[in-house]
């Protein structure tokens, strides 16, 4: 069933900068300073778009669990006590915690400041459920990769009668 769902379900990932050309300068050491498109500042090692197939919204009790080296972080949609900011927990989803849970999001743009590579299941009621790891972008010469940009699209459930 797992596999089915992995088929069903779609996931992009790219990593900006990936294809910016090489240094200008041959001398430049490790490209912490930016160039070649290494990383000047802090920033997720992954960006998650989570939206679902056919424009409809992101379902309400959506749930993403994230997994790497150093634990497990939880984040569900409908649940504000597993919303964190990033002085709180390397899961970082965008939801505006005086609003409470929304019902009309079309996307949601989480943050994974994690490290290495990163187990995802998202899930949710009457969607096929997402399992991936995400592998980091490496450019030679850079003292940290570069964030990836994860697209992922969650697919309704087939009716059992199919």
């Amino acid at each position: 069933l797992l596999a089915g769902a992995a088929a069903i379900a779609s996931l992009a990932v790219t990593a900006p900068g990936c294809d910016d050309p090489p240094a200008s300068n041959p001398d430049a050491g490790s490209g912490a300073g930016g160039e070649g498109g290494c990383p000047v500042a802090p920033e997720p090692q992954f960006r998650l778009t989570i939206r679902s197939a056919a424009e409809a919204l992101v379902p309400a009790d959506m749930r993403l669990t994230v997994e790497w080296s150093a634990g497990t972080q939880v984040f569900e949609l409908d649940d504000p006590s597993t919303w964190k900011s990033l002085e709180e927990g390397n899961l970082v989803c965008g939801v505006d915690e005086d609003a409470g849970p929304p019902d009309d999001l079309t996307s949601l743009l989480c943050q994974l400041w994690t490290t290495g590579a990163t187990d995802i299941e998202v899930s949710a009621t009457g969607y096929q459920p997402l399992q991936q790891t995400l592998q980091p972008a490496e450019i030679e010469d850079c003292d940290r990769p570069p964030s990836s940009d994860v697209d992922v699209v969650l697919e309704p459930m087939a009716d059992a009668g199919e």
